[in-house]
């Protein structure tokens, strides 16, 4: 008599787990071998051949998960960027409450860490492959953490019109973002990590507890 129902279901499952791992540690060491081989050497040395031989698999099994470079480095792009994003909407979704002189600079602090750790596969990736430019646009963190920062303004900056917070939410994405790329980057030697926290969130918290524009100031024809 063969086993049947829920004791095959079980057996099954325990076949699959060790292949979905196997699975997921190949993927991860192609990946990986692909942030070396650039780190090392550059794009233009990452041939399919030359990452296979670096993870330690042959070109088939290669080729059972990725059909070409471009596809490994996207598919690495959108797992850091997910992740991030990850992180970034869960800490705004814990801080609905707080006040913003609280928030941004623990967001900040997590946020730099995070690029920190990961620069090569969300920063030097980008600058290193042309093709993932375009296609990683959709991916950033800017597009992925949209509609729960929308929210965030909302809790915080109290009565403000759907324009002004389109407006807000632009402005503190696009400037925020910008300077954490650019202190990853570049390291400036005169501005440590906690000063550079310290300045950006009292930039961003002066920008938006700032009393609405009028018309007038709009023009630049009254002071603030």
């Amino acid at each position: 008599m063969t086993g049947t129902g829920l004791f095959d279901s079980e057996r099954g499952a325990l076949h699959k787990a060790p292949r979905q791992r196997r699975s997921a540690d190949t993927v991860k060491r192609i990946q990986d071998a692909l942030l070396e081989i650039i780190a090392s050497e550059g794009y233009a040395a990452a041939n399919t051949n030359r990452i296979a031989q670096k993870a330690r698999v042959n070109i088939a099994s290669l080729y059972q998960y990725f059909p070409n470079r471009h596809a490994i480095a996207m598919s690495l792009f959108e797992q850091t960027a997910a992740e991030l994003a990850q992180m970034v909407h869960r800490q705004m979704l814990d801080s609905m409450t707080e006040p913003l002189q609280t928030v941004l600079p623990r967001l900040f602090e997590q946020l730099l860490s995070f690029m920190e750790r990961k620069q090569a596969a969300l920063l030097n990736l980008v600058e290193q492959v042309p093709e993932l430019r375009e296609s990683a646009q959709p991916m950033s963190l800017e597009n992925l953490v949209r509609d729960i920062s929308r929210t965030f303004l909302e809790m915080h900056l109290g009565r403000r019109s759907a324009k002004e917070i389109e407006s807000k939410l632009f402005f503190v994405q696009t400037a925020g973002m910008a300077l954490v790329r650019r202190y990853v980057r570049d390291r400036p030697a005169n501005i440590g990590r906690e000063r550079f926290v310290a300045e950006l969130s009292a930039l961003l918290v002066g920008y938006l507890t700032a009393p609405p524009l009028t018309r007038a100031r709009r023009r630049g024809n009254l002071p603030a």
